[in-house]
């Protein structure tokens, strides 16, 4: 698939149909009301995606009408493949989302832990303001 724009973090537009595509398991900060990080988050996924062809994963129990899906991109970092999903949440710059659990629920919970406790992006205000 190629990727025709990012609405937000979390969602990506995808060619020939532009309908959107959420990534499973994860919301990130909505970009139009301006919430905290959504800008870090929009930033990061167009920086993995953008002039890049993704895979997607969809699940059995979610329909692939439902449009979501794990999203994978080369690792610009390294060789490999990379899920954005999972990317996020550890870089802090989404959430885990509720609702119908995923497969992959438990190892999405441990990303976000861990990005809190690390104090990355959503968390490094949340952590210092808590005190």
């Amino acid at each position: 698939h190629t990727v025709l724009s990012i609405p937000s973090g979390s969602t990506l537009l995808l060619a020939p149909d532009a309908n959107p595509l959420r990534l499973l398991g994860i919301a990130a900060p909505d970009l139009a009301a301006r919430q905290p990080f959504a800008a870090e988050s929009h930033a990061f996924t167009w920086f993995l995606c953008q002039n890049s062809t993704i895979w997607v994963e969809f699940e059995e129990n979610f329909e692939e009408s439902d449009r979501q899906g794990f999203v994978y991109v080369e690792n610009p970092r390294r060789q490999g493949v990379l899920c954005v999903n999972e990317a996020l949440l550890a870089e802090g710059l989404a959430v885990v989302r509720e609702g119908p659990r995923c497969a992959r629920w438990e190892k999405l919970v441990a990303l976000e832990a861990a990005a809190r406790r690390g104090q990355r992006g959503l968390w490094s205000a949340v952590e210092r303001n808590a005190l």
